[in-house]
């Protein structure tokens, strides 16, 4: 099972990045609307990286220091940052209906109470003297999943 793309679907995916920008400087979209290729490709590559993140996604209720969190296959730690994750997942079940998504953001978000301090940062690691600068990442995501598929939740569960 494939965690993630292949070296030449992120090449083509960066080469395909700067050869649309390129054309959209030097040129105004199509009056007709079409689909250039770019979104088609940023959402199938999307789509592999959430599916990877899913086949890392840690399902141990019994365990809250690691239930939600994702696994790191190259060096078996849980990093702080897996709850960023929430945004990509919503956006994906927004898009595909599978509801598998919303709910590994779900709980890579309740995760995060692994990583929360008393101030509303968040660290890196699960020690409140590690770093806290990724406090910002953390809320821009939380932020846009509430914001652009806050639907996909009931009322309790987006209030908390």
């Amino acid at each position: 099972m494939s965690i993630g793309p292949s070296s030449a679907g992120r090449r083509d995916f960066l080469r395909t990045t700067a050869l649309v920008s390129l054309a959209a400087i030097s040129r105004l979209p199509a009056a007709d609307g079409r689909d250039n290729g770019f979104r088609v490709l940023a959402d199938a590559l999307l789509k592999d990286w959430c599916d990877g993140m899913l086949a890392l996604a840690i399902d141990a209720p019994g365990d809250l220091s690691r239930h939600g969190a994702l696994a790191c296959p190259s060096c078996d730690f849980i990093h702080g940052r897996c709850m960023d994750a929430v945004h990509p997942f919503f956006y994906q079940a927004s898009k595909s209906g599978d509801m598998r998504y919303r709910d590994a953001g779900i709980r890579a978000f309740e995760w995060s109470r692994n990583v929360s301090q008393p101030d509303g940062s968040w660290t890196v690691v699960p020690d409140p003297k590690s770093w806290k600068g990724i406090t910002i990442f953390g809320a821009i995501a939380l932020a846009e999943a509430l914001r652009n598929h806050g639907d996909l939740l009931d009322a309790e569960t987006r209030k908390r």
